[in-house]
Order: structure tokens, then sequence, then C-alpha cells
């Protein structure tokens, strides 16, 4: 019985170090932060800290990869079980523009690590997490989707293709708001009305 309330003790201490890790390094960056700073958030000895993640590296790998998983699973692929393969599709793009736009910490975990990518370990972190179980139902789920909206465009593109251009076309438009709002003669352009451009802009250029 002891040994069973210990374990579920460490599982408890596993999840609240991964909480605040997602958190801090959303905030501060990867570089930016040390395993003693997470440990003082999570109120816990550095050693209890090391015994679950020996090296910050294999901590923020974990983090990252849980990230991806609940921002596919939990987020990204939700509300798109109705509907058209069509009505599906853009459902899709607009679950992008909302994650890219939200405060969800694993979201900024994500978007630090996309700043970085031109850091070797970053580059070499994001492909290993794109060939994991999640991220390949993912590409597979988005494959079935463009493949049903019959799109002439979407027939010469793989689905992994996609995803990557609707990613970085969106994620884009998002971080360049300000030459946006310029364009659109200085008004500031509400959330809304920049999710509706964005699907708009793919919707033309996909044929959908």
């Amino acid at each position: 019985m002891a040994s069973k309330a210990k374990k579920t003790t460490r599982v408890v201490v596993k999840e609240r170090i991964l909480c605040e890790a997602t958190r801090l390094f959303g905030e501060r960056g990867f570089g930016g932060v040390a395993l003693r700073d997470i440990a003082k958030a999570c109120d816990i000895p550095l050693s209890t800290l090391s015994s679950h993640f020996p090296r910050k590296q294999d901590l923020q790998e974990v983090v990252f990869k849980r990230a991806v998983e609940i921002v596919i699973k939990r987020d990204l692929t939700s509300r798109l079980a109705t509907g058209s393969p069509k009505q599906r599709f853009r459902r899709y793009l607009v679950n992008v523009v909302e994650l890219f736009l939200s405060d969800l910490p694993e979201m900024k975990v994500m978007d630090r690590e996309f700043q970085e990518l031109d850091k070797r370990s970053t580059f070499d972190l994001m492909a290993r997490t794109s060939r994991d179980r999640v991220s390949m139902e993912s590409q597979k789920f988005i494959a079935d989707l463009a493949e049903n909206t019959k799109s002439d465009i979407l027939e010469s593109i793989s689905a992994d293709q996609l995803m990557r251009m609707v990613f970085a076309g969106i994620y884009g438009m998002v971080k360049l708001r300000p030459v946006y709002h310029q364009v659109t003669r200085g008004r500031v352009a509400s959330n809304e009305a920049l999710t509706h451009d964005i699907v708009l802009m793919f919707e033309r250029m996909l044929g959908i």
C-alpha cells in the first residue's frame, strides 16, 4: 500500500514539474530557465526534480512533445466530428489560427521553439517530434480531410507538406499583425477578422 502511495506521489510531482516547466519555458524561453527555477516554482528540492529529469535537455524534450500532444489532441482536432469535408477542413484552419492567437501555455512553448528553429538542437527536436505517433496521426487526419475536399491543388501536396504550409502561413500572418494593421489603414483587426481573412486566403489558395 505504501509503495502504491509513493508511486502516486511521484506521478503527481512529475506532472507538477511538467506544468511549471511548460509555463516557465513559454514565458522565458528554454535558455532563460534553470532547473532550480522549476524546482522553486514546484516547491520541491532540486534533487527531487533531478530524479525525474537529470538534464534540462531531457525535460525540454518531454515538455515539447507533451505540448504537441495536448495541442493536437485537445485543441487542434477538436470540434471536427461533424459537417462536410470542406466544413471540417475550414474548422481545422480556424482551430490553427485560434491556437496561435491563444495564451495556452503549451502553445507558448511551441512558439518559443518555432522562434529558435535556426538552432540545430531545436530543429532536431522538432524533426524527431514530427515522427512521433501523435504527429503522424495528425498528418493522416489532415490528409483524409484534404483528400475529401476534392481540391485539385491538394492532390499534388502531401499531408506533411500541407500541414507545414498551413502552420507556416498562419504563423507568419499572426506574427506580422502590425504589418497587417498597416495594410488595413491602421485599423486594429480583431481576432475574428484576422481569422476570417486567413481562412479565406487558404480557401482561395487551395480551391476549397
